[in-house]
């Protein structure tokens, strides 16, 4: 996976510092979720693995994002 340039890991880590008040980059070097704090380790897919590296979000946090996502689309 292609490395993010300063100026985007800046901005992702400003976005979930307003959002969840966690750095982005701090969840990742520990692997914790930065929303609820728990350990980020197992996913259910590459794509989950990869969402991890963007968001931040573990997987039981991405399920529940995406679900309510889905649910407003129907």
């Amino acid at each position: 996976m292609p490395e993010k340039t300063e100026a985007i890991n800046n901005l992702l880590n400003f976005m979930s510092q307003g959002l969840y008040g966690h750095n982005r980059q701090d969840s990742l070097n520990t692997n914790t979720c930065i929303k609820c704090g728990e350990p980020a380790q197992e996913f259910k897919d590459d794509i989950s693995t990869r969402e991890y590296a963007i968001s931040g979000l573990c997987q039981v946090c991405q399920d529940a994002f995406f679900e309510q996502d889905d649910d407003e689309n129907i």
